[in-house]
């Protein structure tokens, strides 16, 4: 039944808009934030955050006894539902029957459509399993079902139920993907209206429901809608419905206990008493809050895939093991003897003001010997990670000799089946005399890593024979109020049925200030004693958890393996981003350096690489490292080291310090061009320290020779004073030292790279035993870069046939490395972090203020390799680019870090115009497809066939054009200046020459006619275009006697078939078609005049009226009220047939009045008079739109009608006269 005053069929825009507009924003007449710490079955537990008490309860229907509970959900926590049941792998796969539901005692706010007609009903959902039928919320029970939102396999449903217990539902076919947050929206809306049929006598009642129901994705966008009205379903006074049964959240409830359990998360749960716009609902969906009282942010690893997540790092000090998942398990050791490993969890932890708590399960077991554990660390995150010793020391604490430990430790505990980790042997500080098996112990700070206390021998012990039942463990460090940080440790016995066991609770006030991060690091160790030991079902848990944060892969370092005493030794530092350092950490670095003596600090920072002096000034070996830094460096990391060999390791970080030798110092310089090097002989003065010459004004045979540090090996020699030397140690040149003890040298490499210059004495005679060695290093960066761009046209302005590459497409650019004699240096690109060189393009036009310049994108591929990665001339590299914009630019080239090898930069020659680039291709939108302008609108409007009809004012056709780069972005520099090449005469339009639905009597496409004349071009904003028809145009349904069909409402159709600019850019997606709005219906008109009588006396009326064709033939057009005529001038008489005397038109003009002329504006002939009698044929010269074929011979005549004055007995031979 239709519901009176009321649209029957609505669209679904138009019942979206009929709900949205219903409610404003308001509160939630229920909400269920699931924020609660956990679910115990207690009654009120759930929460209802708006205030009207509609708390819940978590339940179960099934016979485990398990609960729903809480977890980290959408916002701070959210409810947990585990559908049917689940398996539990570590208790031998125990299936639990789960059918989890929250059940919520009724009241009259959660039945809104019984209060205020209107319900939404929302919240996040994330399904883990989505077959089945699940269910998000679900009221009523028995015979008193009111409404369910549910999932079928994944596909959302909203039902609701009628007074008399029928239902209506609205469903999505939309499946939504497990693991995936969706919010769910689902909208009721009810009507009753009253509709009189015979008013105010008696009446009938009108129902009705509308459905909405929409699915927003993750940030909060519509994924999926769908709506709908039921008006034969939704029957009765729904206010006599019973009202009494629980709200279910997680379940459906038909009878008896819930089904249709929910598998997955629920959060933020709605119900509001009013319809709510999309904009409303979205802003649900993206409301978030501090989660301050929220419980502790967790992660969890339960080693079920094959490998370690990324979070993890691992490190092997001791034996071939390296920490890896067996078995599902995270494996630490192996049963072997005398292994060290560990692992570090690369999340940062902040120390003050946070609880941090890990839990794990524990194995330790063999049938042998039974030693040694493993250890829970959490270290300084400011130092990277290195385990400590083996055996007793759990990878902790010290070494036997006392060295090592684990770098920047904080806090140890330590597992420990052999009971040596508190014993105060093996160089270990503190504890106690001999060893207590089977304990947890605890040891402090580096670098004493001190006993701080322990457990006591444990009962039951810490491993086992087999691996079948662990213990859990639980660690605890609870810094929270600025207090000391206490550490507790709790274990639950495998198998005993009860909760944790408290073993330790230390106040750890002899430790030092807790760091201001943490890591978090587990190690494993065994000594001539072995178990294997493993863990699984890890959970890490803190209040504040710190910023993932780019790691430093490694540092390394290149020294020259030995310097002087009394001069600083400029060492270089480089922060990795990969195993190889190829690529050079991006970002800002501050290192801590040993040994002490850097000048300006043992802290500094820099980005990449940096040379940084080390003053040493006592003689002997040191090792350089860096032990922390800030970002940190990848946990167990160790520093490479280069001490002039060549050759990168951990071992080569020693640096010896001399009183005497070389200090050469060589200027960086351009690559080919003559520097001057000084060789200075010195020796430390003992009493100021100072370098004092070493000899003067003295020749001394020395060697040099030059070693490649960066990039090795290279290609050229180094020349020194005109004459090539070798790139080892060989021949001696002699040089002169002046008064001062410096030797000057002239020196060219035409090469790029860091060089070193070596230089050796070896005394003879009175000096034989002395020898003085000494080295310097040098940087020879390219004097300039070259570009080489094929094709490139170099436009400097717009013009036919210097168009280059579509906006965004690939085109080649090749660089050349030049030193400055003109010649490449093959050494670029080449170095061990290649160098590389980035474009800096700039607009040359257009100049317009409003013309964009985006930069150049793509970068240049390995050097002495082409585009294809083919081997190629060192020196030289190649890569493929996009400019996304239209128009012509300018490139420069320049080094990609501003600072060859840390030195300067090399800026290259720009080329000054690159281009032009033209758009790839148009996009056309019908923006406005045009409406025609009725010939009549009076009341219904209409036209006639064959009129010729305009476009409504401000309605012609409109396209918008928009110049797209390849990418399809909109090139906004198209329109302006000279690079709109787009013209209006590009717009190659093809009107219809027929309709695309209406068929004439022959069973053929109606045809058309139109005449469209050159429309206009316009910028509607920077690269986008509208084109619109012009005014002028003319569209007409040929009339001829094929077209006398019904009335029909057109269906016509204009291609563009054709546009393409003057640069031969078009679009894909022609032919476009513009299909014109007719409001209006189009006749086959004519006008009809009839035959008419009277005496010769008297003027005459000759009827005539307007027609169009219907299915039951001509009807009197009423609506036509619009056409104007002139009987005196288009009206001809044929009075041939008069007997006498003459008749003639009484001239009138006027316009139609509901198809008929108005009163005095009739056709009238004037009376011949007395005696002339017989017949007039008036003949009435009309638009070819109201003419007709009346005689049937096929084509068009003008109307006419026979005036007959006077007694007229007929025709003898017509036996039968009609209107034709």
């Amino acid at each position: 039944m239709k519901r009176f005053l009321r649209v029957a069929m609505v669209s679904s825009a138009m019942l979206l808009s009929l709900i949205s507009t219903s409610a404003s924003a308001q509160d939630p007449v229920a909400f269920w934030q699931m924020d609660e710490a956990q679910w115990s079955g207690e009654p009120g537990e759930v929460e209802d955050s708006s205030g009207n008490g509609n708390d819940g309860i978590a339940r179960t229907a099934g016979y485990s006894g398990s609960l729903p509970n809480t977890v980290d959900a959408k916002v701070c926590q959210g409810g947990r539902f585990r559908g049917e049941g689940f398996l539990v792998p570590e208790e031998n796969n125990t299936w639990y029957q789960a059918r989890h539901y929250v059940e919520v005692p009724d009241s009259n706010e959660l039945s809104p459509l019984a209060t205020t007609r209107e319900m939404s009903i929302s919240g996040w959902v994330r399904l883990d399993n989505r077959s089945g039928t699940q269910t998000f919320v679900h009221k009523g029970a028995g015979r008193e079902q009111e409404y369910n939102v549910r999932l079928q396999d994944g596909r959302p449903e909203l039902t609701v139920w009628n007074v008399y217990g029928g239902s209506s539902s609205l469903s999505m076919n939309y499946q939504m993907t497990e693991g995936r947050w969706y919010f769910l929206n689902a909208q009721a809306l009810r009507h009753e209206e009253y509709r009189w049929i015979l008013w105010p006598i008696w009446g009938e009642w009108d129902y009705s429901v509308d459905f909405q129901l929409t699915l927003f994705d993750e940030n909060g966008n519509v994924v999926a809608s769908n709506s709908r009205t039921d008006e034969s379903s939704f029957t009765g006074n729904y206010t006599n419905k019973a009202f009494n049964q629980p709200l279910i959240i997680g379940g459906t409830r038909w009878n008896g206990d819930p089904t249709n359990f929910l598998d997955g998360t629920l959060d933020e749960l709605y119900i509001h008493d009013a319809n709510l716009s999309r904009s409303q609902i979205q802003e649900l969906a993206r409301n978030t809050r501090p989660c301050f009282s929220e419980p502790l942010n967790c992660f969890s690893d339960d080693y079920s895939g094959g490998m370690l997540s990324e979070d993890w790092v691992t490190s092997v000090s001791r034996g071939p093991f390296t920490p890896q998942i067996v078995n599902g398990r995270l494996r630490m050791t192996q049963d072997a003897t005398n292994q060290a490993t560990a692992v570090t969890y690369q999340r940062k932890f902040p120390g003050a003001d946070n609880l941090i708590r890990v839990e794990f399960d524990y194995y330790a077991y063999d049938d042998s010997s039974g030693a040694d554990g493993m250890a829970v660390v959490f270290s300084d995150a400011a130092i990277t990670p290195q385990a400590g010793g083996y055996g007793g020391s759990l990878g902790y604490a010290q070494e036997p000799d006392g060295s090592g430990g684990f770098a920047g430790g904080w806090l140890g505990i330590g597992i420990d089946e052999y009971g040596n980790f508190s014993n105060d042997s093996e160089g270990r500080e503190g504890g106690n005399n001999g060893r207590t098996l089977d304990s947890v112990a605890v040891r402090g700070a580096a670098p004493d890593y001190e006993y701080i206390g322990d457990s006591g021998e444990l009962t039951p012990g810490i491993d086992a024979v087999n691996d079948n039942n662990p213990h859990r463990y639980r660690i605890t460090i609870d810094s929270r109020g600025g207090i000391t940080p206490v550490l507790t440790v709790e274990r639950q016995v495998a198998g005993a049925g009860s909760g944790f066991e408290l073993l330790i609770e230390q106040v750890l006030s002899g430790q030092p200030e807790i760091p201001e991060n943490l890591f978090f690091s587990l190690t494993g160790s065994t000594g001539s004693s072995t178990n294997i030991h493993e863990m699984d079902n890890l959970q890490v848990c803190a209040y504040k958890v710190g910023e993932i944060e780019a790691l430093v892969d490694h540092f390394e370092i290149e020294h020259g393996g030995s310097g002087l005493t009394c001069s600083p030794a400029s060492v270089t530092i480089r922060a990795c981003d990969n195993a190889d350092c190829s690529q050079l950490f991006p970002g800002s670095v501050e290192v801590n350096m040993t040994p002490t003596g850097w000048v300006g600090g043992d802290a500094f920072t820099f980005t990449g690489q940096t040379s940084h002096p080390l003053r040493v000034t006592s003689p002997g070996d040191v090792t350089l490292g860096v032990p922390g830094s800030t970002p940190g460096a990848r946990a167990f990391s160790q520093t490479l080291c280069d001490d002039g060999s060549g050759t990168l390791s951990a071992d080569n970080c020693e640096m010896t310090f001399y009183d005497s030798g070389f200090d050469i110092a060589i200027p960086d310089h351009v690559a080919d061009t003559e520097v001057q090097a000084t060789i200075a002989a010195v020796r430390k003065n003992e009493v100021t320290q100072e370098c004092v010459p070493g000899f003067s004004n003295e020749t001394r045979a020395v060697a040099l020779w030059s070693e490649y540090v960066n990039p090795k090996p290279g290609t050229l020699n180094v020349w020194v004073d005109g004459d090539e030397i070798p790139t080892s140690q060989g021949e001696t040149t002699n040089l002169t030292f002046d008064a001062d003890g410096v030797a000057t040298e002239t020196l060219r490499y035409p090469d790029a790279g860091k060089v070193r210059l070596h230089a050796q004495y070896t005394g003879t005679g009175e000096e034989a035993g002395l020898v003085m060695e000494g080295n310097g290093d040098f940087v020879a960066r390219p004097d300039h870069f070259e570009l080489i761009i094929p094709d490139n046209p170099a436009a400097e302005a717009v013009g036919d046939d210097n168009d280059f590459v579509a906006a965004g497409a690939d085109f080649e650019i090749r660089v050349k490395a030049i030193n400055a004699s003109g010649d490449l240096t093959p050494n670029f690109g080449q170095e061990s972090a290649p160098e590389s060189v980035v474009l800096a393009s700039s607009l040359v036009a257009p100049t317009d203020s409003d013309a964009v310049s985006p930069d150049i994108v793509g970068e240049f591929g390995d050097f002495a390799e082409d585009c294809e990665g083919n081997s190629a001339t060192a020196g030289i590299a190649c890569g493929q680019f996009q400019w996304p914009e239209v128009g012509i630019i300018s490139l420069t080239p320049s080094l990609a870090n501003s600072a060859y090898l840390g030195t300067l930069d090399v800026v290259g020659d720009a080329v000054p115009y690159v281009g032009r680039f033209i758009p790839d291709r148009f996009d056309v939108v019908v923006t406005e497809p045009g409406e025609v302008q009725p010939y009549c609108s009076a009341a219904a409007p209409f036209a006639y066939t064959g009129q010729a009809l305009a476009w409504d004012d401000e309605l012609e056709p409109r396209l918008r054009v928009e110049a797209l780069n390849v990418a399809g972005a909109v090139t906004r520099n198209y329109t302006f200046g000279d690079f709109r090449r787009l013209a209006v005469s590009d717009f190659l339009r093809t009107p219809g020459t027929v309709d695309q639905v209406a068929q004439d009597t022959n069973g053929q496409p109606l045809s058309v006619s139109a005449t469209l004349d050159d429309g206009s071009l316009t910028t509607l904003s920077p690269g986008r275009m509208q084109y619109a028809f012009a005014s002028a145009d003319e569209i007409a349904y040929v009339k001829s006697p094929v077209a006398r069909v019904p009335a029909f409402t057109p269906d016509y159709r204009i291609e563009l078939s054709g546009l393409t600019d003057a640069d031969g850019v078009s679009s894909t997606q022609l032919p476009v078609a513009v299909e014109p709005k007719f409001p209006l219906e189009m006749r086959y008109g004519r006008v009809q005049m009839d035959n008419a009588f009277g005496p010769e006396s008297s003027d005459l009326i000759v009827p005539f009226r307007a027609q169009y064709y219907t299915a039951n033939g001509f009807i009197t057009n009423t609506d036509d009220s619009c056409w104007s005529y002139a009987t005196g001038t288009d009206v001809a008489l044929d009075q041939s047939g008069l007997s006498g005397g003459s008749t003639a038109v009484d001239g009138a003009t006027g316009t139609l009045n509901a198809g008929l002329p108005g009163a005095g504006n009739e056709l009238v002939l004037t009376a011949p008079g007395e005696p002339n009698q017989g017949d007039v044929r008036a003949t009435f010269t009309v638009p070819d739109w109201l003419r007709d074929d009346f005689d049937g011979d096929g084509s068009l005549e003008d109307p006419s009608g026979l005036a007959t004055f006077g007694v007229y007995r007929g025709n003898d031979h017509i036996i039968y006269w009609r209107e034709l």
